[in-house]
């Protein structure tokens, strides 16, 4: 940041095309002393903080935006991506206004459709296990409350790319097209 001060952010790719990923919490922490936001190629770890063996997510570790290929890690089908932001140093009706500009007026439902199904699975097994964690009996079946898990499901759970499919859906679908 000393050699370009005049530069507006940093994006950087993480993890990288074999999987390895990097900490990223003091850089985050670095750039929001300079009121610079981090944004984060994050194609290959659209799976990444719904396990304790994996990497923390970058939003996880201070990132300001993402981007996923929900596609390459996850169920999405081809060209099924996400972007989460979070925080004020990303103008997010400022990214909405610049997306309207270069996105279709004609978007693709199935693709829309899978990014909600992949949401769905992901939240519905972490939700499975936090369930299993917390109930002293299981089922033959892994145990766990089959209603909470079709509850979070359905509403979501507060992270970022469940905020991202709602905001989605505003601007691109009909109201309803795709609901879980």
């Amino acid at each position: 940041m000393d050699r370009y001060p005049e530069a507006r952010g940093l994006l950087v790719t993480n993890p990288n095309y074999y999987g390895m990923a990097s900490d990223l919490t003091e850089l985050a922490a670095l750039l929001h002393a300079r009121g610079k936001p981090l944004l984060v190629d994050e194609a290959h770890g659209a799976h990444f903080g719904f396990l304790p063996e994996l990497p923390p997510s970058a939003l996880s570790r201070g990132a300001d935006a993402a981007v996923q290929s929900t596609h390459k890690m996850l169920t999405g089908m081809t060209m099924g991506a996400m972007l989460h932001l979070q925080g004020k140093l990303v103008d997010a009706a400022a990214v909405t206004r610049l997306l309207a500009m270069v996105q279709s007026s004609s978007p693709s439902y199935p693709i829309l459709a899978s990014l909600d199904l992949a949401r769905r699975a992901v939240h519905t097994a972490e939700a499975a296990r936090a369930s299993r964690k917390r109930s002293p009996r299981r089922s033959a079946r892994g145990g766990g409350s089959a209603s909470s898990v079709v509850r979070l499901a359905r509403r979501g759970c507060g992270r970022a790319c469940c905020r991202h499919v709602r905001l989605r859906r505003r601007v691109s679908g009909p109201r309803g097209a795709g609901d879980l």
